[in-house]
């Protein structure tokens, strides 16, 4: 400091003063220093600055080629010229936050349903930029990976093209599926070699559609390791509209051709709805690999409205279990915009593929109907259509196609989906719930699965019935709804009944004399009481999910008035806690304490043909209690055929017992049920009944015996 204000001062006295004293009187822009006349720009300044005023500043310096000025010197240009996706710091190259290209960011967790989802809008074909979704794939929990799901608007026909990175997660995939019934028509995008993939995937759907976004590890095998994630598990998901595919006009029956990997064609329609034949050239490759799995889809011309999906699809083993060859879809009067893909893809494909389309007849049945005499042709496919009203049950049943052939029965909705199926030895029945606003044309397939020169000469019996159902309100947890009707002597009345939350219900009917069903919406039975009326438990009934509909059907011995209720109680969960193969194992776990206010659901396995599982209970009080205890599948997957037992606190003396519920049914759980029941302690044991063993619900509740 002290050298410039001397420079200052020099300046002052050259300026106010003159030669006269011996001064020297230097021009603008110069100073004296020394005596002599120098540039002010480097006058006690250092390298690279200028005197300004009484500051020394820096000044602009001209690097050679190559090279850029940074911190008082010429460094190469190479250092500090970042690429694409990089950004300097510190003298070096290093990547961006691609987080901060993110448009729209997940819904606060949780956010696995499409009401929780984040809702964004496409862009716009050719808009300048993509919408860009991001977010942190979390650490697993109890209930398993996290997956991030985002919610957009479609009309069918348009393309879209998804580009997902995996930014701090190790990988990274993408679902889109439509809302309403997403897992008929799941489409991935995914690499199994990248930390990037992209696809264009075609909407064939007016409506919500769902982008599900999660760690690509988890959809890669159908036996995942162990689920990843936590907060350097990030994301973003580029979503790009793109110009929507012309359709191509097909002629029925003009033979095959051979066809882009994705593309879209028009079948043409006609006076009236009906089916059209589609068979590829060739069976899809063997290779168990995602890239081969293939999906075929077809939306209503006029609607918009989805209505058939199919894919190929992976065995619990890993090998390829293709599509149905050929294939029949829906054509409604409009006509279909049909449509061929592949369910998995990590960047383009081109593969090409053939089919042809055909029309086929469908005959009509008027409720209640009888083919005593059908025979399937060459192909081994009947198809019948029937109008059915909302809010009815429709059934079918095969009670013959000869010994040597197996018959397979399909029920299907409006739209063509799959509502319910039935295959066996020579013989089928199926049955499907129509719910409000899915009634119109469905149908019903006769097929046979074998293949020989038999499949010509196929004879059966067809019977196709349906019912109307009768609506409750809705059924709270813990609650309590009834209803009622007027029932013809040995003809079941049906009620529909849909759980809001997560419970056991109970349903109960008068008079005493009637039969009581509960069903699922493929009338599957879950529980029965047969003649007695009283309480018809639904045997292992959690409740999955909120909002599933049961089906109740009451059968009386003559004409008259019938009242059914329904109860749902709440839940306690518990968990089967190994070793409990012995009395003393069951001893050394947590014993089952039993209320009055809510069901025990304990959760547990039967690991082979002679695992055996015992649990304490404990019943509070004084009173005596009636003790109900049932195995069952939780309403949604098959488990083993169980045998039930009540014992004493030492497991040395039954009490009561159950193999069944229904034997003749089909119902291979077990239900016991035990009144006058003094308060203590207990022994429950169950064990398997058959050759099947696996997983099992056994729900326990007690209530104040009358």
């Amino acid at each position: 400091m002290r050298g410039v204000l001397v420079g200052m001062a020099a300046v002052a006295v050259g300026a106010g003063f003159g030669s006269g004293c011996g001064g020297v009187t230097c021009g603008t822009g110069t100073v004296q220093q020394n005596g002599q006349c120098v540039p002010a720009s480097i006058s006690r300044c250092g390298a690279g600055t200028v005197l300004e005023g009484t500051e020394c500043k820096p000044t602009a310096v001209v690097c050679a080629a190559g090279t850029l000025f940074k911190d008082g010197k010429c460094v190469p240009a190479s250092v500090l010229v970042c690429g694409p996706g990089t950004v300097e710091n510190e003298g070096k190259c290093v990547a961006a936050d691609p987080m901060l290209r993110v448009t729209d960011a997940e819904s606060p967790e949780p956010n696995q349903t499409a009401e929780s989802a984040k809702r964004f809008v496409l862009p716009a074909v050719g808009a300048p930029a993509p919408i860009v979704l991001g977010g942190t794939i979390d650490a697993p929990t109890d209930a398993g990976a996290d997956v991030d799901v985002f919610v957009f608007a479609a009309t069918a026909g348009q393309r879209i093209h998804v580009a997902a990175t995996a930014v701090g997660a190790p990988e990274v995939a993408v679902v889109v599926a439509p809302a309403v019934h997403p897992e008929g028509l799941p489409r991935y995008v995914m690499s199994l070699s990248s930390r990037t993939a992209e696809r264009d995937l075609v909407l064939p759907a007016t409506g919500d559609w769902l982008l599900t976004v999660g760690e690509a590890s988890n959809f890669q095998s159908t036996t995942p390791p162990m689920p990843r994630g936590g907060p350097a598990y990030t994301f973003t998901v580029d979503v790009t509209q793109v110009a929507a595919i012309a359709p191509a006009e097909l002629v029925a029956d003009a033979g095959s051709g051979t066809y882009a990997a994705t593309g879209v064609f028009r079948v043409p329609g006609g006076a009236s709805a009906t089916l059209a034949k589609m068979t590829f050239d060739a069976p899809a490759t063997g290779a168990a690999v995602f890239e081969g799995l293939r999906a075929v889809w077809a939306w209503d011309q006029q609607s918009g409205k989805l209505v058939f999906a199919a894919t190929d699809t992976l065995t619990a083993s890993g090998s390829l279990r293709a599509m149905d060859n050929p294939l029949y879809l829906p054509v409604p009067t409009a006509g279909v915009f049909l449509g061929v893909d592949y369910v998995v893809a990590g960047g383009q494909l081109d593969a090409a593929y053939g089919f042809k389309i055909e029309p086929m007849t469908a005959t009509e049945a008027t409720l209640p109907f009888s083919e005593p005499a059908g025979d399937l042709g060459g192909d081994g496919i009947d198809v019948y259509w029937v109008d059915v009203p909302d809010n009815a049950v429709l059934k079918a049943d095969i009670p013959d196609m000869g010994e040597d052939v197996t018959a397979r029965l399909e029920i299907r909705d409006a739209n063509f989906a799959l509502a319910a199926s039935h295959e066996s030895s020579y013989r089928a029945k199926a049955g499907a719930y129509v719910g409000t606003g899915a009634g119109g044309r469905w149908y019903v397939i006769v097929r046979n699965l074998d293949t020989g020169s038999y499949v010509t000469d196929t004879g059966y019996k067809l019977t196709i019935t349906g019912g109307a159902v009768v609506p409750m309100d809705d059924l709270a947890v813990p609650g309590t709804v009834t209803s009622g009707g007027n029932a013809t002597a040995n003809n079941p009345l049906w009620f529909s009944l849909k759980v809001t939350g997560n419970g056991e219900v109970a349903v109960t009917a008068t008079p005493g004399s009637v039969d009581v069903g509960v069903f699922g919406t493929d009338l599957k039975a879950v529980a029965s009481k047969n003649g007695t009326g009283g309480t018809a438990t639904t045997a292992g009934g959690i409740v999955g999910t909120p909002g599933l509909v049961l089906l109740v059907s009451l059968t009386a011995d003559a004409d008259g008035a019938v009242t059914v209720s329904a109860e749902a109680r709440s839940l306690t969960p518990m968990t089967e806690i190994e070793p409990n193969d012995t009395v003393a194992g069951a001893n050394a776990n947590p014993q089952v304490a039993l209320s009055f206010d809510s069901t025990v659901a304990i959760t547990g396995t039967l690991s082979s043909r002679t695992d055996v599982d015992y649990f304490v209970l404990t019943i509070p009080g004084n009173d005596a209690v009636t003790l109900v205890a049932s195995t069952g599948p939780g309403l949604l997957h098959q488990t083993p055929d169980t045998k039930l037992w009540l014992q004493d606190a030492a497991g040395s003396t039954t009490i009561t017992y159950n193999d069944d519920i229904d034997f003749s049914g089909g119902n291979y759980w077990s239900h016991i049920e035990k009144t006058a029941l003094q308060p203590g302690t207990y022994m429950l044991k169950n064990t398997c009944a058959g050759s099947t063993f696996g997983e099992y619900v056994l729900m326990i509740s007690i209530t104040a015996t009358p």
